[in-house]
């Protein structure tokens, strides 16, 4: 396959720039459109009538890819969250190579509850129909992008990379955190960690992520609560020091499991998620992960782990055995993806000579 990635892929911990690296590693004549340069307004834009998305910015990134189009002219086209990328666009293309094979990967959701996302969604609902493949990450995906005209739809999750998540090389450093969470401030989640705080009456944790300066914890507990991301660098020895690490996810974005899982999991650390069929089906309750369904069962989960070592190092070590036999890398993604890739494409070639 001859493959043309578009996507943002100056940030290096970011997925869409790790979903490139592992595609030029399997396929070295690919070759990449970087738009990281072509980003979208801030969301509080639109309460002054003015649209998320430039039209200048859409004329290039549109300009961008049918050059690439028609200079490199892809078999296969994998378009990273295309915010930008019009119907008109991929018409242009498909006029341009019909037999070219054009896949969308994103993880958000154009039909979640998360309101100042709106107004940046609108180009690429009108696209969907265009892709031969849309890769999902949540059941009612299904239902929502068949409504509106795609051709194909495959479940896909983006794993650890084993570069930055791996089990500790010698032996885990001491547990000195009942718990620590990497995540945004989302969906009730500072009500849900207070309440888990005072279930606890601790000050031994670590909470990183995005808007955790707007919450009371936040200046409550200024060392363990931190307000941005860590590096991914950092992660791994975060989830080793916690005899839980919780994984949330969220319910504006209607997610049934947390990305977050499989880096606690690669790394050796407790996941301790709320149950749901996804995290039951990822991972076997009581051997590989724990799950809750309270804050209260949660902080019961937690005291049982700080009371018994020996349970969570078992927790841990089936968790490492799941990510390897799971094939949750994100290498073994990327590649489970490719191949279903060339499957649709052969069948656009086989189709075209009968």
């Amino acid at each position: 396959m001859k493959i043309l990635y578009v996507g943002n892929i100056k940030n290096l911990e970011q997925n869409s720039t790790k979903h490139w690296i592992s595609i030029k590693n399997k396929f070295p004549n690919s070759s990449a459109i970087d738009l990281s340069d072509l980003g979208l307004r801030r969301w509080w834009y639109k309460y002054f009538g003015i649209d998320l998305i430039n039209k200048d910015k859409l004329s290039i990134a549109k300009d961008r890819v049918i050059g690439g189009v028609a200079s490199y002219k892809p078999t296969v086209i994998w378009f990273e969250k295309p915010l930008l990328i019009t119907a008109k666009t991929l018409i242009e293309i498909k006029r341009m190579l019909p037999l070219v094979t054009l896949v969308c990967r994103q993880d958000d959701n154009p039909f979640g509850l998360r309101r100042n996302e709106n107004g940046m969604w609108k180009h690429f609902v009108d696209a969907i129909p265009y892709y031969d493949l849309h890769f999902i990450k949540r059941q009612m995906d299904v239902d929502n992008f068949s409504k509106r005209g795609a051709k194909r739809t495959s479940f896909f999750y983006t794993g650890f990379d084993a570069n930055f998540f791996y089990p500790p090389v010698k032996e885990y450093p001491r547990k000195d955190l009942l718990f620590s969470f990497i995540g945004g401030n989302f969906d009730q989640r500072s009500k849900f960690f207070t309440d888990l705080i005072k279930l606890l009456n601790t000050d031994k944790f670590f909470i990183a992520g995005q808007r955790w300066n707007r919450s009371p914890l936040f200046f409550r507990f200024r060392e363990s609560v931190m307000n941005g991301w860590i590096a991914e660098s950092q992660m791994s020895e975060i989830y080793q020091r916690s005899h839980a690490c919780i994984g949330l996810f969220s319910t504006s974005n209607h997610d049934e499991f947390t990305g977050r899982a499989f880096q606690v999991a690669a790394s050796g650390g407790v996941l301790l998620a709320p149950r749901s069929t996804m995290h039951s089906l990822l991972f076997e309750e009581g051997k590989e992960a724990l799950f809750f369904d309270s804050v209260e069962e949660c902080a019961e989960i937690i005291l049982r782990l700080v009371n018994d070592l020996d349970f969570g190092v078992q927790i841990g070590k089936g968790a490492i055995e799941r990510s390897k036999t799971g094939g949750y890398s994100l290498d073994d993604r990327v590649e489970h993806a490719l191949n279903e890739i060339a499957e649709i494409s052969n069948e656009k070639i086989i189709s075209s000579r009968n």
